[in-house]
Formats: C-alpha cells, structure tokens, sequence
C-alpha cells in the first residue's frame, strides 16, 4: 500500500470518528438524523466526493448496481459529437425530484403546458443521472474553457409537483421561469446568481456563501415562518430591507410552510405573490 493511500485512509477514518461523534452529540441534544444528513448533503465536501465516486464508476452502464439505476453519462454516448447539443424527453411520472450542480454556464427550468419532461442544450461536457427506482433526475454542467456555452433548458409540466429541488451553485446562473411547485426546495450558491420568478413550496432552505439570490414566493409573507441567520450582506423580505440581520423570525410562528435563509455575505431577495 502506498504512503499516500495509507494517509488518506488514516485521515478518512479520523474524520469519520470525529463526525460520528458530533453527530451523536447533536442527536443527544435534540437534532435530527435528516437535519444532519441535510446539512451535510448540502455541503462542499458532499459534492466533492460525489463527483469523485462517480467518475470512478467507470461505465455509463453499471449492471453491478444493486439498486437497478439506469446512469447515462452524455460524455461517454459513442455517437455524441464534440461540441454537439443533444436533447432528453422524460414522461412527468418517470421524475419526482431533481438534482442540479452548476459549476459554470446557465441552467433555466421553464414551464410549459405540454405533459413532458424536455432537457435541451446538453453538451458532451454535462452529466445527466436518472435514477429509476427514486425517480430523481441529476444534472451537473461541469466547468469547460472552450467556446460560448449553450444554455441548458430544463422544460416541465404546469402541473408538475417535485417533491424535491436541490440545486447547487459554484458559479454560473440558474433561473426559473413560470410557476415552479415543489414540496422541499434547497438551494446553496457559492458564487453566481439564482432567479426564480415564482415558487410554491411546502419548505424553502436557502444557503449562501456569496452571490445575488432573488425569489418570489406564492401567497403572502403571514403564511409562512421564516428564520434567518445573515452574518453580512444585504436581505430584502417582503420589500423590506434588513441589512447584517442575525437569528431573527418573521411571518407566523408553527406556519406549516418555511423558509430558511443563511447567508455569510452576499444579496437574498425573498418577496411573495400577494405582498
């Protein structure tokens, strides 16, 4: 065994034990295992290793896999062109949630009347995972240095309720046009810009490391409890501004529908349709 490798396990294995052991701190202290498990699949680190464990996958297709996947990696297509723009169709029953990674380009989801699922501008640089037995769709436009990237338009159903939304932004744009409904939606950004023109959702996380984010969500700022945590930067709620505002709650307290929003710096607009 290498000396790297055996410092990589030894490090892997100190980490683990520490974070097995602050997570049991946290469940003695009233946490909850999805709190943890959220915080941590909205991490950095997360993303990292999911990158890393999926390039070492190898095939596009895994017939080892014992969750029965279906992994379609567009880079890998025999027939895919460099440079090349391809187009994906699902039926709305084949997704219940989507996973999106943006490292750089601009990713849109757009709503349609028409009852299909349409994926367009991908390149041989994305990578598209759908993952048949969850019904969850993973959409990553990795970082490429050549050329003007064409846009990626995620197309759904009017219709259509996600139970879940997570998109993670390095750099880049990701916006949304129409009305989109989901019942959890998580958005973390590093850097780069989120627009999303109106949102139904039962639970809305927002994280920010830096970064412009502006959303409008349905109903009015009453029927939601909204917690926030900004340690700089600028917040605007209901067309108010609160500037470097710390823990504080707004709306109605046990409101059955949430909004979280954590900032280290940047701008976070959260209006409502009926403000």
């Amino acid at each position: 065994m290498k000396k790297f490798t055996k410092i990589a396990l030894i490090v892997v294995l100190i980490t683990g034990i520490v974070g097995g052991c602050l997570a049991g701190v946290g469940l003695v202290f009233g946490g909850s295992v999805r709190s943890i498990t959220g915080n941590f699949t909205n991490s950095r680190l997360y993303h990292v290793l999911r990158r890393v464990c999926r390039d070492h996958e190898g095939p596009w297709w895994d017939m080892d896999d014992d969750f029965n996947d279906y992994r379609h990696s567009l880079g890998d297509l025999d027939n895919f062109n460099h440079g090349s723009m391809e187009q994906r169709e699902f039926l709305p029953s084949e997704i219940d949630s989507i996973d999106i990674e943006i490292y750089s380009g601009k990713v849109e989801i757009r709503t349609i009347p028409e009852d299909e699922i349409r994926i367009s501008g991908l390149t041989d640089q994305d990578f598209l995972e759908l993952d048949t037995e969850d019904r969850e769709l993973s959409l990553e436009r990795e970082y490429h240095d050549y050329g003007v990237m064409e846009d990626l338009i995620i197309e759904v159903p009017e219709s259509k309720v996600f139970s879940s939304l997570d998109v993670h932004l390095e750099s880049g744009q990701f916006l949304s046009s129409g009305k989109l409904s989901v019942r959890e939606g998580d958005f973390t950004l590093m850097s780069g810009s989120v627009q999303i023109e109106l949102l139904d959702a039962q639970e809305t996380d927002i994280e920010m490391a830096s970064g412009d984010f502006a959303v409008t969500q349905t109903g009015k700022l009453e029927d939601y409890a909204v917690r926030t945590k900004c340690a700089s930067g600028h917040l605007v709620l209901n067309g108010e501004e609160h500037a470097g505002t710390t823990n504080a709650r707004y709306g109605t307290a046990g409101s059955l529908k949430k909004i979280d929003i954590e900032s280290s710096s940047g701008s976070v607009a959260v209006n409502f349709e009926n403000q």
